[in-house]
């Protein structure tokens, strides 16, 4: 016996086919709709959010602080990822007295952007006048250790807020009667023997028994040698009296050229070169893509804010 065929599907009725199209014309038009009126708010925030930052700024300039803050509070609330705003916010908060809630921005701004300088030293500030000494000095050398040496004018704010900080914290402050005229004030400056701190020029800070120095020679030790790098370490050297925020490690390769200008065959190690600039926490380091059966020397410095120290006894590979 033959097994039975199936019966053909019904073939769509035209009513069917018709509602069908009318649903997705509709669904369609509801679309584009929504998303007529998402870009439509997205146009009105972003209108709104210039106008109340630049009515932020005009506030600021005329020292309408209160105002500033509300116009700011706009622009946070239509743009959370600015670490500008926040940092515009605590500098508002910190003129209307309010250090905690300017401390609380500036903390914000710097998790939002970790490699601005600007925001360490604003978080650290505030902890600073709200007497978190530790914590203001902590700040200071994590920024710090992320400056890079072309950055001299930030290098040279966080050595500055730093010195003043730890002052601050170990040594003693001797501030001074409000003086009568400018003529008074300079001269009262002028005879004082002690350095001013950053945050109030009236707080003459007593050097005496203050000989902070250059931290000492650093010892690099080999760790080990392989045929295309070489792993060192050293252990922290006295700091001087001022900590250590950065080591620098150079590397001189042996090398046999001509020199043309000498019209000789060179055969001696080249000048030192930088290859590495650690953190004030690192111990070792590896240097890696070395040529195979050459010979190195390398050498290493610790930097505080008084300078650099001696470079280390060259250790050759």
């Amino acid at each position: 016996a033959t097994a039975p065929t199936a019966a053909p599907s019904p073939a769509a009725s035209p009513r069917a086919s018709s509602i069908s199209w009318k649903m997705v014309a509709k669904n369609k038009g509801f679309r584009q709709q929504q998303e007529a009126g998402k870009q439509a708010k997205t146009e009105s925030l972003r209108a709104e959010y210039k106008e109340a930052k630049q009515a932020a700024s005009e506030c600021w300039a005329a020292k309408l602080y209160c105002e500033c803050l509300e116009h700011l509070n706009l622009c946070i609330k239509c743009n959370s990822k600015s670490d500008a705003l926040f940092r515009f916010r605590a500098k508002v908060h910190a003129r209307l007295g309010s250090f905690e809630e300017a401390l609380e921005d500036a903390s914000t701004a710097l998790s939002i952007n970790p490699s601005s300088s600007a925001n360490y030293i604003l978080e650290a500030k505030y902890m600073h006048t709200l007497h978190r000494l530790s914590d203001a000095g902590s700040t200071l050398l994590q920024g710090l250790t992320g400056v890079a040496e072309s950055d001299l004018a930030s290098g040279t704010s966080f050595a500055h807020l730093l010195d003043s900080v730890r002052r601050d914290r170990a040594y003693f402050r001797k501030p001074l009667s409000e003086p009568s005229s400018c003529f008074d004030k300079s001269a009262a400056r002028a005879t004082s023997t002690g350095k001013t701190s950053v945050f109030d020029p009236r707080k003459i800070f007593d050097t005496d028994g203050f000989n902070a120095k250059k931290p000492d020679r650093p010892s690099l030790f080999l760790v080990e040698r392989t045929t295309t790098s070489v792993q060192v370490r050293w252990e922290e050297p006295y700091n001087g009296g001022d900590p250590i925020y950065r080591y620098v490690l150079q590397m001189a390769a042996y090398e046999v050229r001509w020199d043309e200008k000498k019209k000789m065959l060179l055969d001696n190690y080249c000048d030192f070169v930088k290859v590495q600039e650690c953190k004030y926490r690192t111990r070792e380091v590896t240097v890696p893509n070395l040529l195979p059966d050459n010979e190195y020397k390398f050498r290493l410095a610790a930097i505080n804010s008084i300078g650099k120290s001696e470079w280390s006894v060259e250790l050759e590979t």
